[in-house]
């Protein structure tokens, strides 16, 4: 019993050279492409990025400490009278945080870092500014 399929497809058939195709080196052959795209992006930026937000965070903390320590720095930093010294030292630390991802993405925008050891220190530093806004921490420091 002979077995006929009523569609052939295209790439089951060899392919035929025309003689107008042979006189112009043309090839019915075909191509692969091969696109390489994989271009190393470095990580500079976004480990400055992350060890920015660690040093908010200890930012914040040592406001923190240092408004406890000091009447005076408590109510310099009270911008907002129903907020209190927080709105002060929040804004502070914003902005350190800020100035410190412009910074350290400048110095690395095209480098590669070491993101272990970046977030080693993320976390020294997330554990240093918990230990400094944990109240009876700062509260140890308040005249």
């Amino acid at each position: 019993m002979r077995v006929t399929r009523p569609f052939d497809s295209a790439q089951d058939r060899e392919p035929v050279e025309r003689p107008v195709e042979r006189q112009m080196g043309v090839s019915r052959q075909p191509q692969l492409m091969t696109v390489t795209t994989k271009k190393k992006v470095p990580h500079g930026p976004a480990a400055a990025a992350i060890l920015s937000a660690g040093v908010g965070a200890f930012a914040l903390g040592g406001l923190t400490l240092w408004a406890g320590a000091s009447a005076g720095v408590m109510s310099a930093l009270a911008l907002w009278a129903p907020a209190g010294s927080l709105t002060g030292k929040s804004g502070i630390a914003v902005i350190i945080w800020l100035l410190t991802w412009m910074v350290l993405h400048t110095i690395w925008k095209n480098r590669e870092v070491s993101l272990p050891r970046v977030v080693v220190v993320v976390l020294v530093l997330l554990a240093g500014a918990y230990v400094l806004t944990f109240p009876p921490v700062f509260e140890a420091f308040h005249p």
